[in-house]
Parts: structure tokens; sequence; C-alpha cells
């Protein structure tokens, strides 16, 4: 599989960013949890449906969890995450007080039990709290006393008589993503599981193997990865797309911090056209699960580029405004096969011939995902740019050196954006034959 490249910030975790993202996590549990104990699902009233919300968050029951919630599918994986961190909390802190006594295992963990131990926040909650009902929308409101302004605790909706919780935009704007709980939950069973093993020799010990396990499994997640620019959001099988053949682009959003704008898409679809956006076509994706999409397409025979994107509908993930492109091969364009040479400034008489293409390299422009190198003059007057893809980048070497050199380009001229080019994916179509470095 051929990955092209994203792009994002790479942060370094430290303990710190753990403690703070789990106390932030408390919040977000305090407006979660309401109620006390059922038996079974009830969705009749406002209360219920928190009462029933609070116990799937309680017994790891994800089925209750989406069933009593409404929000698009990233807030809903935020929420199971949510859930998933809790329940693990508890195995942790019944692991370490059985192996180091409870009195040890309160102190070592006592930042992250203000933030996960949340079924006491709830119940306290419960018993200040207040229920507003406006048509099919319902707030809960804890009110600790009259003196002070009373917080919303959960938003509510009903549908075909039954009430759900609402889950609202605050989970996407989090400080923190769903792969950031994730990672907690991961890290926390493993630590329950290492604790009667015998790994840690005090509970302060655990603790601090917890949190360096935490930031470890949240930089391995593929959110995390997308956001270091070490996994590739669009990706296409085969490796080497040839004209007249078929085609599958997978795409894999991932709501992070700094992008996957579409990770919470409920659908996706595939804009794309052929030799600089030509003949455009929309095709919704088929979901996979996971929040990763597929189509499937078939390249014209003329085909020398593919152009794409992603969209909601309403909302675009275009690669930081550059959007995707990629070579489509034919047996024209393979390099190496031609003789006769023109000069840069004539390269545009050719469109569509496979020729060698000569001139002096007046700028080699880095981008983040090709370089563009100008012959004769540099951008945007040169009459003549051979473009190499990030993925064929490390065959040609350092190519700032090319500054300044005679050079010949090889392969098939075609137009795009108005001006002429070839694209470089194979080393031989690329040959420096003069000028000192």
């Amino acid at each position: 599989m051929k990955t092209l490249q994203a792009n994002g910030a790479q942060q370094a975790p430290n303990h710190r960013i753990g403690s703070i993202y789990l106390l932030s996590f408390g919040c977000l549990l305090l407006t979660a949890c309401l109620a006390t104990a059922q038996s079974k699902p009830d969705y009749s009233t406002p209360l219920a449906a928190a009462k029933t919300y609070y116990m799937a968050m309680k017994n790891g029951d994800e089925k209750t969890l989406n069933s009593v919630c409404i929000g698009t599918g990233y807030r809903k994986r935020f929420t199971v995450m949510v859930m998933r961190s809790c329940v693990a909390y508890d195995k942790l802190d019944q692991a370490a007080a059985a192996k180091f006594g409870r009195q040890q295992t309160d102190k070592a963990l006592d930042e992250i039990k203000r933030s996960l131990a949340w079924p006491a926040i709830a119940l306290a909650a419960l018993t200040n709290c207040q229920v507003k009902i406006e048509g099919t929308n319902a707030t809960i409101i804890f009110k600790p006393n009259e003196a002070e302004e009373a917080p919303e605790l959960a938003k509510l909706q009903q549908a075909s008589g039954e009430w759900k919780i609402l889950l609202g935009a605050d989970l996407d704007k989090s400080d923190f993503s769903a792969a950031a709980f994730e990672a907690t939950a991961k890290s926390m069973d493993q630590c329950a599981t290492d604790v009667p093993a015998g790994k840690y020799k005090t509970a302060e010990e655990a603790a601090q193997g917890m949190m360096t396990a935490m930031m470890e499994q949240y930089g391995q997640s593929p959110e995390r990865q997308v956001m270091q620019g070490k996994l590739e959001r669009a990706s296409v099988e085969p490796a080497r797309l040839a004209a007249g053949q078929s085609m599958t682009m997978t795409y894999q959003p991932y709501h992070t911090i700094i992008g996957g704008v579409l990770g919470d898409a409920e659908q996706v679809t595939l804009h794309y056209g052929f030799n600089g956006w030509s003949r455009v076509v929309d095709q919704p994706m088929t979901s996979q699960g996971e929040e990763k999409w597929k189509a499937k397409l078939n390249l014209p025979a003329d085909a020398h580029e593919l152009d794409f994107c992603f969209t909601d509908g309403t909302r675009w993930d275009n690669n930081g405004g550059q959007d995707w492109r990629l070579v489509v091969h034919q047996d024209a364009s393979k390099g190496g096969t031609t003789s006769t040479m023109i000069g840069a400034a004539e390269a545009a008489k050719h469109y569509n011939e496979s020729l060698i293409v000569t001139g002096q390299v007046a700028q080699v422009s880095f981008k983040p995902t090709l370089v563009y190198v100008d012959l004769d003059k540099p951008r945007p007057d040169s009459p003549f740019t051979a473009v190499i893809f990030s993925a064929a980048t490390n065959g040609f070497g350092d190519l700032s050196r090319l500054m300044g050199k005679d050079v010949e380009i090889r392969g098939t001229i075609k137009e795009y954006g108005g001006r002429p080019e070839i694209v470089l994916d194979e080393t031989n179509q690329l040959r420096a034959v003069g000028r000192a470095e």
C-alpha cells in the first residue's frame, strides 16, 4: 500500500501533561454522571435516562451507553472511551489495594482518583439537581446553594417518547481526543494486571508506571500518529496506479486535536478528478468501521493524474488546502525511451509528447507533499517544471544540489494549471549534465 503525506506537529509526552489531562477528565465525568443504580435501562424521563447513562458508565455497558446517547460517531466514541477509562480505574484501584493496602493506594492514586472515581461525584450531584423541561429538550442542573450559579450538568432530547443524553460540541473541543482516553484505559488495564504479577514494588511506582504507559499508548494511537505525520490519512491500492485500471482509495480521518476534520462524519464522499481536476466526480465512500472509509474507482485510459480530497457535504479535508495529487502511469510516461530533446521554453508546444526537456535549474521548492524543480526561471515565471511527489523524493537524493545545474528531464509533458510539467517517479527521468556545484 502506498501512503500519502499528512501534516502534524509532534509534542513530547510527559507526566505533567498526563496529570492535567486526567484532571480535566473529572469535569467531563461530572457533566456525564448524574444518578444512582437501577436494574434496567429506563428512558421515560430525563432523570431516568441520566440514571441509565450512569449505570452504563459504571458497568462498562457499551451497548446501553450508545443507546442512551445522541451524537455524532466521534462523540459516541469519545464517551465510550470515558466509560472504559472509568472501568479500568476501578480494576487498577482494587488490584493496588489488594497488593499494597488501601492507605498506600489512596495516596498514590489520589490525583487519578479525583478524576476517575466518579460514582461518589454523581451521587452527590444527584441530591442537588433540578430538571428543566422545555418541549422536547431538557437540562439537568446542579445547584449546591442559592448563592452560587447553577451549572448545567447535562442536556437531553426526547425522541419517540424516550429521553436521551445529548452529546454536545464540548467533546469536539476538548483539549484531549478520544485516543487520549483510550490510552488511559489501556494503560490502567495493563497496570491492573502488572500489579498482582509483582512488576511494581510500591503503589507510587505503579502509578508512575501507569502514567508512562498512558503517554506511550497515546503516542502509538492512530490519531496521535496522524498528528505526528507517522500515519497517513489517504492511501491507495495498488501502489502504482495505471491508466485504464481500477484502484481502491482508503481514507482514515481520525478526529484529533490538530486535524482530522472529518473524524466525526456520518458519511464521507471522495471528491476527485483527473489531469488537473477535469471530469470531477463525487463518490460516496463505504464505512469500514473504526473511522475508516473506502471507495473503488476506475482510472480512464487517458488519465495521467488523479486529483482528490474528501468531504461530508459541508466540511472538507483537502490536505491543508493543497489537495492530493497522484501520478497515473501510462506506457509512454516511464521515461528513458525517448531521445528527442527540446528546451524548457518549448515545452508548452508539446503536450502529451514523450520527450527530453533541457534547461538550467532556477529554483527547487520543497512543499509538504511534493518538490518543484523549475527550469530557466523561478516560479511563477518558469516555462517548465519537474514535479516529484513525496513518495518518490528519497530516491533522488539531495534535490537542493541541483540549483544552477543543467539538467535533462525525461517523460510525457502534461499540462497542469496552464503550465507544462513532467512528473518524476523514477530516478532515470532526471539527469544533471553540467555546471559545477
